[in-house]
């Protein structure tokens, strides 16, 4: 059961009873799963527990697309999106200004479809913070490195200052470990190269690896660390948790 058929009272509970990421503050991205449900819904409200109540103006969601799609960075036409607890307003000038600032992002609902993580993303971010606009971005699949820089770039620079939460979305199974130590690594030390190496190569089972890459090339540009946050579920994401701006 995943959770769309969950209901708001259970999931701002499961919510606000959330502890482990409540020591975080200046949250600016969040690492998801792509699909939220009763095996990893325990972690996936850990990780959004930790924005509960927070005040974003704007909030961008971003996932690989399953398809091959004409547009490299596709961003649908809708005006807003509805989940079973009511309408999402779509920040309209945000997208434009991403269709401005880059000529890989267009408008265009060729990959968008009801099954998109977009929705399980939403219904979360409805039981964690008050009123917010969203952007919608997909990454077509198998996308070369070069775009997904230039999404990193792009998102980096224009909303550095400004109010905004980035979800990624992305999976790595928990039996992975191996595969997750390689791509922590990569992260520690900075090592762009080898974070493209390992989330590629043909042996890596990452769900959603541009996203995730994409997450860990931002939080590199604004200089946040990352936390990865597990429940001890077996369901649970190794790549599901925050990244933070740290206090001096």
């Amino acid at each position: 059961m995943d959770i769309r058929s969950f209901s708001r009272e259970m999931i701002q509970n499961c919510i606000k009873g959330s502890a482990k990421a409540d020591k975080f503050e200046n949250i600016r991205i969040i690492f998801s799963p792509i699909k939220i449900h009763d095996g990893n819904f325990k972690q996936a409200c850990e990780i959004y527990g930790a924005i509960y109540g927070d005040d974003f103006d704007n909030v961008i969601i971003i996932e690989d697309s399953d398809e091959f799609l004409k547009k490299r960075l596709p961003m649908s036409s809708h005006d807003a999106y509805e989940t079973p607890f009511g309408l999402v307003p779509v920040n309209d000038k945000a997208r434009n200004e991403l269709c401005d600032e880059e000529d890989d992002f267009f408008v265009d609902d060729e990959g968008f479809n009801s099954e998109m993580s977009l929705f399980h993303q939403l219904m979360m971010l409805q039981c964690s913070l008050n009123e917010f606009k969203v952007v919608s971005v997909q990454i077509s699949k198998d996308e070369r490195p070069a775009i997904l820089r230039e999404l990193a770039i792009v998102v980096s620079e224009l909303h550095d200052l400004r109010n905004t939460l980035i979800v990624f979305c992305c999976d790595l199974e928990s039996n992975k470990i191996e595969e997750f130590t390689r791509l922590q690594e990569t992260i520690i030390n900075s090592d762009r190269s080898n974070l493209f190496n390992a989330a590629f190569s043909e042996d890596a089972t990452i769900e959603g690896r541009a996203a995730f890459v994409a997450g860990v090339l931002v939080a590199t540009n604004w200089e946040l660390g990352i936390e990865f946050i597990r429940s001890g579920s077996e369901s649970d994401s190794l790549l599901a948790g925050i990244a933070f701006k740290a206090q001096l």
